[in-house]
């Protein structure tokens, strides 16, 4: 079972989602869709119950045609 890194709890909610105060635009990673439209990944959260603290960022679904910055900065 998982645990919080700062706490040790095993208290946690996982895959929460993120959003916006305005619902205008999603808030994730880009990628390909058909006919090339630009969709976006929702980011979800995992949070320990017992400190509040943030423990994970990730997405569900990796299987996506990613869309990678040509900016090497």
């Amino acid at each position: 079972m998982d645990k919080c890194i700062y706490c040790n709890s095993t208290d946690l909610t996982r895959n929460i989602e993120l959003g916006l105060n305005a619902e205008v635009n999603r808030f994730g990673l880009k990628y390909k869709g058909r006919l090339s439209v630009r969709n976006v990944e929702p980011v979800v959260a995992d949070m320990c119950n017992a400190c509040g603290s943030i423990t994970r960022f990730h997405i569900q679904n990796k299987d996506r045609k990613w869309i990678v910055s040509k900016n090497k900065s």
